[in-house]
């Protein structure tokens, strides 16, 4: 009973520092939400934009550096994050060689919610080219836990062979464990691993060197329409989609293509399957370096044989690096 008090008070100081800032002079940002959970309806109070109670905050210092490897686009981040107009924005060009990595843009498949399953087929023979092309680990990030799975069962379908790990949302400590220990293990098996863009295994982990030569992002992994997010895109007006769903799903192909590349040696192939990759307003979001490749789900396995000939990949040895966007005000 103790423990359960504990937790409850716990909750009910956040809440009420939270109405404290609600209503504090950037309280304009702040709304009372309303969500139908499992147990009964719950009540959120939620910050929409950060950017009025960081920029105070960021007035009282003498200085500020903000980086990240996923701070673009850069003038609107520094608009969001409340930082002055005249803040320096700096781009750091990536410190890897670019020509050990090719970008693939695969815009003819529809991966939308409604035209996943009748992209399937040839979504899985895309991937099976490109593993064929370079057995190894190869990771595979999908919008979704239910189309992880789906991609997952026709993979092992159709790649006997290979070992396809799938991510659960029930998985535990030891089994996420165990995800990543088998693709940390470049011990001349085949592995195509499932997983969701955005989620545990999209960000924050190393696998160097030939413990992984290949990422697919399948779909662009856009955030759940829910109660928040839609208050977001609401609160924010005419950027609202780019605020709300744009900007946090390129993070997300980011991060995640960000799996791929860890060392100045390591090389590999990103594909970018979903046909609003290619519209101007997602295409415009990617690293200028990158300067990805269209092509056919059919020419994919020759553009990786073609890239795989020319590049060799090393044993895991140098310590991780990043290219990095920054904002010092």
């Amino acid at each position: 009973l103790v423990p359960r008090v504990q937790r409850l008070l716990g909750e009910l100081l956040r809440f009420l520092e939270a109405a404290g800032l609600a209503a504090g002079p950037d309280g304009a940002a702040w709304r009372l939400l309303r969500e139908d959970g499992p147990a009964g309806p719950v009540l959120r109070l939620r910050c929409l934009a950060a950017g009025p109670r960081l920029g105070t905050l960021v007035g009282e210092l003498a200085g500020c550096v903000v980086f990240s490897a996923t701070l673009s686009p850069l003038a609107q981040t520094r608009a969001l994050l409340g930082l002055p107009e005249d803040t320096t924005l700096l781009r750091l060009p990536c410190p890897f060689p670019p020509e050990r990595r090719r970008v693939l843009l695969v815009p003819d498949l529809d991966l939308r919610h409604a035209g996943r399953e009748a992209a399937l087929p040839a979504l899985t023979l895309l991937l099976v080219g490109l593993v064929r092309a370079r057995p190894g680990h190869h990771l595979v990030f999908a919008p979704s836990f239910a189309f992880a799975a789906r991609l997952g069962e026709a993979l092992a379908e159709h790649l006997p062979e290979a070992e396809v790990p799938v991510q659960t949302p029930a998985m535990d400590e030891a089994a996420r464990a165990a995800f990543l220990d088998a693709l940390a293990r470049p011990d001349g098996r085949t592995r195509v691993a499932c997983a969701v863009a955005g989620g545990l295994f999209g960000e924050a982990i190393d696998l160097p060197g030939d413990c992984l030569v290949g990422v697919v992002v399948a779909g662009l992994p856009l955030p759940a329409p829910d109660v928040e997010r839609r208050a977001v895109q609401d609160y924010h007006g005419a950027d609202g989609f780019d605020v709300a769903f744009r900007f946090p799903a390129m993070t997300r192909v980011l991060q995640a293509a960000g799996r791929l590349i860890r060392t100045e040696g390591d090389a590999g192939v990103v594909c970018l399957v979903d046909r609003r990759f290619a519209q101007p307003a997602w295409r415009g979001l990617l690293p200028p370096e990158w300067t990805p490749e269209r092509c056919a789900p059919a020419d994919a396995r020759r553009l990786a044989e073609a890239f795989w000939t020319r590049v060799t990949v090393p044993s895991p040895s140098a310590a991780p690096a990043e290219p990095a966007d920054a904002l010092a005000p």
